[in-house]
């Protein structure tokens, strides 16, 4: 058997070269047909989220017309949240997304403002949404002058908008009451205006409110005034708010703003910061058992009406003689004394009654034995609700004296006299301030120890 040559041996046959030169026309085809990659475009960056910047001016001082932002869709750092009584299981409070998320509480969740507010003429605007529930998605308790009341979004089962509360009325039972559908999730625009003469409340670019203030008493639900003096609430709702803001308004009224007399110059010490009790406790004993509600808020000292009484007194050290004590006064409520003052005289102990037996009297309880309205200090002054009254009391050795807006009404010489309490001011001692049937706030309250014959 003969072998192949070396030339045979590599020889290919004709077809396999043939399949071999359709393969790479193939390929190099395919590869003139391939559309020229297109680069990916650069992705867009998503805009960053715009927010209302933190209020840089109290809302109450901002010039007339401009909005003052209440939240700056990132923190809650200038919300209170509301922990006492039917606020106790309150749900989480956060903000989130730009929005202010409120949990359902059982059976409320609510937030404070810790600033000042506006209490006439200005008006208040956010954007609210019911995430999931059933009820109120969105209270908001605002001042009316010295008072407060609330407009209710969706209560009573969903629907019911109004105000609560208008002569003792709520939302779902006065003049102000409207029936609405809203849908969760869905936002709603809301703005109440507060006027001289009115208030006013629109949902999106419909009013719902338009009420004539003259001769109306407002008032809120029992515990709402811990949200004084402006809040938000909702009711077994989980709930989210948004571009919260508000702006005060040019007031229609004329009538100038009561100015205040001065204090006399001296080194005065404090007795209340505007925000907190800090040594003043509740009274709960005896005529005070069943008291109103007692609290610090929008720079007041705010007593509510109890049954009879309410008050409180101050725990920590006071002088007993040699003193000047000053504050603001105001009834705000009910009609008859806003302030029953019980102070200390030497040993002893005696009370200043600024607006009792029927809202009018002013004078001394005791002295020799005989009450406010029956002794040589007996006044009668008229006093306006919702107005502030200057008072400033002096005890020296040799007598106590009492000014109100500056001008002396009471001179009482304490040479000869005995001064008493009656036992119901027991819980007052050493010094307190109590309300009869009445609600009253209290500010400003500061005192100085004088020298002897000063």
């Amino acid at each position: 058997m003969s072998t192949p040559s070396k030339s045979a041996v590599h020889r290919r046959p004709a077809t396999t070269l043939a399949l071999a030169a359709a393969a790479a026309l193939l390929v190099a085809g395919c590869a003139r047909l391939r559309p020229t990659p297109t680069p990916r475009p650069t992705p867009t960056p998503r805009p960053t989220p715009v927010t209302p910047p933190a209020p840089t001016v109290s809302p109450a001082n901002a010039p007339v017309g401009q909005w003052t932002p209440l939240f700056d869709g990132k923190s809650v750092a200038n919300w209170l949240v509301v922990k006492e009584g039917e606020f106790e299981t309150h749900g989480p409070v956060l903000a989130k997304g730009g929005a202010l998320h409120m949990g359902s509480g059982m059976p409320f969740t609510a937030i404070a403002w810790k600033g000042d507010f506006p209490t006439e003429n200005y008006e208040v605007e956010l954007e609210a949404m019911r995430t999931s529930g059933a009820d109120i998605f969105c209270g908001l308790t605002f001042p009316v002058a010295a008072a407060h009341c609330s407009l209710v979004l969706g209560g009573w089962g969903d629907t019911v908008v109004g105000i609560s509360c208008v002569d003792d009325t709520l939302a779902n039972e006065n003049e102000t009451t409207t029936i609405m559908s809203f849908k969760n999730n869905e936002w709603a625009r809301i703005r109440a205006r507060v006027t001289d003469e009115k208030i006013e409340c629109w949902i999106g670019d419909k009013q719902v409110v338009d009420l004539d203030r003259k001769e109306r008493k407002f008032s809120v639900y029992p515990g709402l005034e811990l949200l004084a003096p402006f809040g938000i609430f909702t009711w077994q709702t989980d709930a989210a708010m948004r571009n919260l803001r508000v702006r005060r308004l040019k007031g229609a009224s004329k009538k100038s703003a009561k100015v205040l007399p001065d204090l006399p110059t001296g080194d005065w010490k404090s007795l209340f910061d505007g925000k907190n009790l800090g040594g003043w406790c509740v009274a709960e004993e005896n005529e005070f058992a069943l008291h109103g509600k007692v609290f610090a808020a929008g720079d007041r000292l705010t007593v509510c009406a109890g049954e009879p009484m309410s008050g409180v007194a101050w725990a920590r050290e006071f002088p007993r003689i040699n003193y000047e004590l000053a504050f603001d006064a105001m009834r705000t409520d009910g009609g008859d004394f806003f302030c029953g003052l019980t102070f200390p005289v030497g040993k002893s102990q005696c009370t200043l009654v600024l607006g009792g037996w029927g809202g009018s009297v002013v004078g001394l309880s005791n002295v020799d034995g005989f009450h406010a309205a029956e002794n040589e200090t007996t006044q009668s002054i008229n006093f306006t609700n919702n107005e502030w009254y200057r008072v400033r009391l002096r005890v020296t050795t040799a007598a106590v004296e009492v000014w109100v807006d500056g001008k002396r009404v009471i001179h009482q010489s304490a040479k000869g006299h005995k001064f008493t309490i009656w036992p119901q001011q027991e819980p007052m001692k050493p010094l307190g301030i109590a309300t009869y049937y009445t609600s009253g706030s209290i500010r400003n309250i500061q005192f100085r120890k004088i020298a002897v014959g000063s």
